[in-house]
């Protein structure tokens, strides 16, 4: 969940509690909303306590948010093709997530990273 206070953005990256609804098992779960069509349903928003630009939408009552970078990686014909891929195949992801995280941490980013204004 994304706080306000903390990132400037506000609300859920799911729509439905974790522990009544395994939004992990067939699936990514937040990557399988953009196979699910929410891209079409994803309204602009820009927040008016921090002014950053979130989409949101109403997913059975309960708000779901993504941020800009994450519809990006769906419009981009490029990236949607590996969107789709880590979808459905889920421990793939998570080999190559796991070892990215690796590399990063141990290599660090030294470079890349700015502060923003």
């Amino acid at each position: 969940q994304c706080n306000p206070d903390v990132s400037g953005f506000d609300g859920p990256w799911y729509a439905f509690a974790p522990n009544s609804w395994n939004i992990y098992k067939h699936g990514l779960g937040y990557l399988s909303v953009y196979t699910m069509g929410a891209d079409s349903r994803m309204r602009l928003v820009q927040l008016q306590q921090t002014g950053k630009r979130q989409f949101e939408q109403n997913i059975g009552g309960a708000k779901f948010m993504m941020l800009v970078a994450d519809m990006a990686l769906w419009w981009d014909p490029d990236y949607r093709k590996h969107v789709e891929d880590f979808d459905q195949h889920r421990f793939q992801f998570e080999r190559e997530a796991a070892a990215s995280w690796k590399k990063l941490t141990e290599l660090g980013c030294e470079g890349f990273l700015t502060l923003e204004k």
